[in-house]
C-alpha cells in the first residue's frame, strides 16, 4: 500500500489524515468496489501528480467495502 509505504519511508504517521477524512466523507456501502477504487485513484492523482490506475486499488476498496457492509454504515 502506498501510503503505508510512505509512512515507513518517513512521512508523518498523521500526514494522510485529510485524505482519510476525504475518504470517509465521499465512499458509502452503496458505493462499488470499482468506484471505490477509482476514487482513491483520483485522489492519488491530484495528491502526488503521477496518473495511478484505479485498478492497483481493487483490493484496498474490497477491504473499505467489506469493512462498511460489516459495519453496516
Amino acid at each position: 500500500n502506498l501510503i503505508i509505504m510512505l509512512i515507513k519511508a518517513g512521512a508523518p504517521d498523521n500526514e494522510f489524515d485529510t485524505y482519510s477524512k476525504y475518504f470517509c466523507d465521499v465512499i458509502n456501502k452503496e458505493d462499488s468496489v470499482e468506484k471505490i477504487a477509482e476514487t482513491i485513484s483520483n485522489r492519488m492523482d491530484r495528491a502526488f501528480g503521477n496518473e495511478v490506475r484505479p485498478d492497483r486499488f481493487i483490493d484496498t476498496a474490497k477491504k473499505i467495502k467489506d469493512g462498511l457492509i460489516a459495519l453496516n454504515v
